[in-house]
């Protein structure tokens, strides 16, 4: 953990979620706050809370727009969250909080505890229990239009000459576009149906990375949910399918990332009244 999360405890700090897990033992929290040593825990019936105190001038009012608008504010401390959240989830089931979930103070982070007890003790039986890994699906779109235009050869050399006019090149510009989509869509809905018989759950994440070069874009990029060391038949059925790709056109491409903590398999969580009020009692809820 950075020490940019770091400050001294007082009554201007602010408490940093990291996220919750099962109560677990003395000796646990000790190897943790060991790595982690700013880190703090605090237990609330069966459910353990882990945090940091932070100054909360930094991420309240108008010092937080600012600071929130400056990367070089911004990417150690988002950094640092993502090492922390990231370590105890490989330690413990772990509920991860999204980065600048704030509380005023530990009696309000407790209420939301409290609230929502029975959620987050069944989500530590059920998702906890496995691992998010990520699999994306880059399109080589120059290759997928020289594939659409060898599947019509014939018809598009017919129609190539100088008397050609602009309202049928942009018919035929559609026509491509609407056959190439189609043929996309159906190759995603196959992907999600196969990983869905390889895993426990998959979701869709947001799609705005994109690819190796300028010729490929991130057309599809899935959370997948898997039990613990279980990822191998996931590899495996990634490497098929770019094999078959290279022995076909290689219009996709395949790409396997993570371990990532549940951020895609967490449970939505109810706020209490104290969290839904302004910076009396939360900064803001938990995510």
């Amino acid at each position: 953990m950075n020490a940019q999360l770091n400050a001294a405890s007082d009554r201007s700090d602010a408490i940093y979620l990291l996220g919750f897990s099962p109560r677990t033992t003395d000796k646990i929290r000790g190897s943790v706050t060991s790595a982690l040593p700013i880190v703090e825990c605090r237990t609330e019936g069966n459910i353990d809370c882990w945090f940091v105190r932070v100054p909360r001038d930094q991420f309240d009012g108008e010092a937080a727009e600012r600071n929130l608008a400056d990367i070089n504010w911004l990417s150690p401390r988002v950094m640092a969250h993502q090492r922390a959240v990231e370590y105890l989830s490989g330690e413990l089931p772990f509920f991860p909080a999204h980065f600048g979930t704030l509380f005023t103070g530990t009696g309000p982070l407790m209420e939301l505890v409290r609230a929502n007890r029975r959620t987050l003790t069944e989500y530590f039986a059920n998702e906890a229990r496995h691992v998010e890994w990520g699999i994306k699906c880059f399109v080589a779109w120059p290759r997928a239009v020289d594939a659409y235009h060898r599947s019509i050869n014939e018809e598009v050399s017919a129609d190539t000459g100088a008397g050609l006019n602009y309202l049928r090149r942009k018919q035929m510009i559609r026509q491509r576009d609407q056959t190439i989509r189609q043929w996309l869509d159906r190759q995603l809905s196959e992907t999600k149906l196969e990983i869905e018989k390889l895993s426990v759950g998959c979701r869709e994440r947001q799609t705005n990375i994109g690819g190796d070069n300028g010729d490929w874009e991130c057309v599809a990029n899935l959370a997948v949910l898997l039990p613990r060391n279980r990822h191998t038949d996931l590899q495996l059925w990634m490497e098929s399918k770019n094999a078959v790709q290279a022995n076909e056109q290689g219009m996709l491409s395949f790409q396997l990332t993570g371990p990532w903590p549940l951020y895609s398999f967490v449970p939505a969580l109810i706020h209490p009244q104290s969290c839904e009020a302004t910076s009396d009692d939360a900064i803001c809820s938990a995510a």
